[in-house]
């Protein structure tokens, strides 16, 4: 009897619990720890990315008619979250993500929000819910909007009217002939530019087929591809390294992500600064290359590596990041069934999902490190496209041979001096072999945290960065062991699942359409599926799909073409053997977390 009294008071201390979780649902717990001054400081504040100029975005028209470009619904049209006028942050009224800079003039630019803010609409009782999900994966198309965004300055340069009403609206009072032919060429310049970066030109670093605004659709990008090209091709000048970015992976959430010893989906990165720096070059901020890389470099009295990445405000952000939590599930639990399924979770053999992920304690200090979990994509199935790319990406310029281009000034660093000859030392997994995508034996990867680590260097006393703080950021790009065994990079990072709920589509490709299909043996899941749309689905925990062939407003996920596969995550430790009941109650049960 005592035995059954004190089961009934654990169960009914686990309920309490759970109906704790569900009823958190106030504005100031929507708001997942930030106030709504945190929340519109994050949706606007510059990283140093340099778009446009301001001025051209006021005054652009869209392609085939007058109306301006920066209208809401053009924005809408690419799922970028509309936003209210506010003096303090947003006083232009710019949606979610976007921003003004105001280094070297005025510039549009794109914030961490534009990828890492979500939003989801929840139906209840005849009526429909707009939830903003902070810090959760974004459902815009990137590159359908720097698409449109180049086909209006294509429009305004190939039509005189266009042209001229542009003209009078940047000019103003400095309007005539010569100014007009100095706004034309850089207009040009920067539609060659945009026509590139939007992969719309073939032969072009980021030109893939399909192309990528229909490769990548809603809700993904191939962030590490697109900014390798961005630093390598476009702004070094190194065009023969460009590689199609053909592994598009869904946008990670943010919380608890200041905790993580490994950041990126690879987990090829362990330096939040290192990260954000690489991260600002790759979404348009301008950095001064060195000679003899001089493709984008027109003052040559700036010092190389000179860069418009906002350190201080990329410190602030990731500060507020760390208060970030996971938003709580926005509608009913059933206890019973969300009981069932901690223990199945707990418990069930078939179930081993806390073998590689976590749940974070939300009452754990917010200093502490989380370890997370490497699995090899030998191991875990999934699809290899952007491990691979990642790890064998190669360039022909070698570390040794930049080094030999910097001037005495530059080799004078002994930081950084000592940051590219360590770099000298990293080579090539070898299970690379035929994998590389180009010519050169040099990782791509080695290149890119040069120019980081360039950047870090040359700013860090405008960026109040001290010696220690520096090496600390070489120390995390540059290993002082080199790569000698297959790299850890062949594998994905299993993440907390705190929140998961709020991250579909799932896997690290998008390639799953919602949580249920992922606890569903691999051969059951949907193979094609539209994405785009913000109507949620609660039964299944992602949002709705339409019918997989026709997409209205949407964009259709393809998993039979490389890089979307949907294979992987399956059989045996998975949860994919449950009986359907089962699957419901564990589905219930991570709705709570």
């Amino acid at each position: 009897m005592r035995k059954i009294v004190t089961l009934s008071a654990l169960l009914v201390v686990s309920a309490l619990f759970l109906f704790d979780r569900v009823t958190r649902t106030n504005e100031d717990q929507r708001r997942q720890g930030w106030s709504e001054k945190d929340r519109q400081w994050f949706y606007h504040v510059t990283q140093g990315s340099q778009l446009i100029p301001y001025q051209w975005f006021l005054a652009l028209e869209q392609p085939d008619n007058t109306r301006p470009f920066r209208a809401n619904d053009v924005f809408e049209r690419f799922q970028y979250i509309p936003d209210l006028v506010n003096p303090a942050d947003n006083p232009d009224g710019l949606s979610i993500g976007f921003s003004k800079d105001s280094q070297d003039g005025e510039w549009l630019g794109m914030t961490c929000a534009a990828c890492h803010t979500g939003e989801i609409e929840v139906e209840s009782h005849g009526r429909t819910s707009k939830i903003r999900i902070d810090g959760g994966p974004a459902m815009n198309n990137l590159m359908g909007f720097l698409q449109f965004l180049f086909r209006s300055l294509d429009a305004t340069l190939k039509d005189d009217a266009k042209f001229a009403r542009f003209a009078t609206a940047v000019l103003g009072a400095r309007h005539n002939t010569y100014a007009e032919e100095i706004l034309r060429a850089g207009l040009e310049k920067r539609a060659g530019f945009l026509e590139r970066q939007a992969g719309l030109k073939p032969g072009s670093g980021n030109f893939t087929t399909p192309p990528p605004a229909i490769l990548y659709g809603f809700g993904r990008a191939d962030a590490i591809g697109l900014l390798t090209n961005q630093i390598l091709g476009v702004k070094m000048g190194l065009r023969q390294d460009e590689r199609p970015p053909d592994a598009p992976v869904s946008y990670p959430s943010l919380w608890y992500v200041a905790r993580f010893d490994k950041l990126q989906w690879n987990g090829s990165v362990g330096h939040s600064t290192g990260r954000n720096i690489v991260e600002a070059l790759g979404v348009f901020a301008h950095f001064v290359p060195p000679a003899p890389y001089e493709s984008d470099r027109t003052n040559t009295l700036v010092a190389p590596f000179t860069s418009s990445v906002n350190m201080r405000n990329l410190r602030s952000l990731w500060s507020l990041i760390a208060q970030l939590r996971p938003p709580v599930w926005p509608a009913e639990i059933n206890r019973e069934k969300a009981l069932r399924g901690k223990d199945i979770y707990d418990k069930n053999e078939r179930v081993k999902c806390k073998e590689c992920h976590s749940i974070v304690s939300t009452s754990a200090n917010s200093e502490l490190q989380w370890e997370g979990e490497l699995v090899q994509v030998r191991s875990v199935g999934t699809d290899e496209r952007m491990a691979t790319n990642a790890e064998c990406r190669t360039a022909t310029t070698n570390a040794e041979a930049f080094l030999a281009t910097l001037d005495s000034s530059e080799k004078g660093d002994s930081m950084f001096h000592q940051a590219v000859a360590q770099a000298a030392k990293e080579i090539l997994a070898p299970e690379c072999a035929g994998k590389t995508g180009g010519e050169g034996t040099t990782p791509a990867r080695v290149l890119v945290r040069i120019v980081g680590t360039g950047v870090v260097v040359a700013q860090s006393s405008a960026w109040d960065l001290t010696r220690v703080m520096v090496q600390g950021i070489i120390d995390h790009f540059f290993p002082s062991q080199p790569q000698e065994t297959p790299s850890k990079l062949s594998a994905y990072k299993a993440g907390p699942l705190n929140g998961v709920w709020a991250t579909a589509p799932f896997l690290h490709n998008g390639s799953v359409a919602n949580l249920k299909e992922l606890l569903l043996p691999q051969e059951r899941r949907k193979k094609t599926f539209c994405v785009g749309s913000r109507k949620f689905d609660s039964n299944n925990v992602g949002f709705a799909t339409g019918d997989g062939r026709y997409c209205v407003g949407a964009s259709l996920l393809d998993t039979t073409l490389p890089g979307n596969s949907n294979h992987g995550h399956s059989g045996q430790d998975y949860g994919t053997d449950l009986n359907e009941e089962e699957r419901q109650d564990l589905l219930e049960y991570l709705k709570t977390l």
